[in-house]
């Protein structure tokens, strides 16, 4: 693979998805719940699993007007697909400046072909300022009255736990906690380097050997997860808040339908390349 970066490209020229041209309004405070999906799986700021890569992109560029409306569009050759030519394979809101610490950041991963490029993760990750920070218990209820409740852990006692986890199925409804403890699939964010990243684009993996193993028989690697991490100092006010959403049904599907194709191109060119040897070791191996 081939990593490129580019900022506010056409998206004529990026994407393998047409573009809508959407209008969003721009983020308000973090108590106020964000549009809903269409498709009733839990969002972050609207950005939501199977959302089209255009809309997703429309949505970025109205998020901070204060940035310009840009947006980073990571691409990458990979090896037989998109004809060897450059594929986006996530978006990104860069930092404010280069130096600036308090910052809110997100990245959203996208599928790639054969399948239909969709938004599959949303990363978000805000760094509070001193003196300018939400208590974690505020941005708790906030989480709470968005997502619903989450897991109910038993070993967890705190009114303000510094992880909340919840699981939703396909029509968006809350799994049971009986059911989603026994879940136990990736997690830690979508960032480049994440767990989440490497799988979508490397379904074959060792380490994710359990994952993509009979995924029909399985019903928690079909749920969508949601995660937020809420680190905070001892008085209580949240240092930043981490929060994704990450659709395992949609990216294992779409992760193995590349795989497969991925490895057919792989099979192709070695029987080829086999043959050509075989060709030139009639004529190439003198007599004895």
């Amino acid at each position: 693979m081939h990593p490129r970066l580019i900022s506010n490209p056409s998206l004529a020229a990026m994407l393998t998805v047409a573009s809508a041209a959407l209008i969003f309004a721009p983020p308000r405070s973090l108590a106020q719940a964000a549009p809903n999906s269409p498709n009733g799986l839990p969002d972050i700021v609207g950005l939501y699993p199977g959302m089209p890569v255009g809309d997703a992109y429309n949505l970025l560029k109205a998020y901070f007007p204060t940035r310009g409306g840009k947006v980073d569009v990571h691409q990458e050759t990979i090896h037989g697909l998109n004809g060897d030519k450059p594929l986006a394979t996530k978006l990104h809101i860069p930092s404010s400046g280069q130096q600036d610490t308090y910052d809110d950041l997100i990245d959203v991963l996208i599928t790639l072909p054969p399948n239909k490029q969709a938004v599959c993760a949303v990363n978000r990750i805000i760094s509070f300022e001193p003196g300018k920070a939400p208590s974690a218990a505020a941005l708790t209820a906030s989480l709470r009255q968005k997502y619903g409740p989450e897991i109910h852990e038993p070993y967890e006692t705190r009114a303000n736990p510094p992880t909340l986890r919840w699981i939703f199925d396909r029509q968006g409804k809350r799994v049971p906690d009986d059911f989603a403890r026994k879940c136990h699939q990736l997690s830690g964010g979508a960032g480049a380097d994440s767990a989440l990243s490497i799988f979508l684009y490397n379904p074959s993996a060792i380490q994710f050997g359990n994952v993509t193993s009979a995924p029909g028989n399985d019903p928690c690697k079909t749920f969508v997860y949601v995660e937020a991490d809420v680190p905070s100092d001892m008085s209580g006010i949240a240092n930043s808040l981490g929060i994704y959403i990450w659709d395992l049904g949609l990216g294992l599907n779409a992760a193995m339908r590349t795989e497969a194709v991925i490895r057919g191109v792989a099979n192709a060119e070695a029987q080829q390349a086999q043959q050509q040897q075989r060709k030139i070791d009639k004529k190439a191996v003198p007599a004895f």
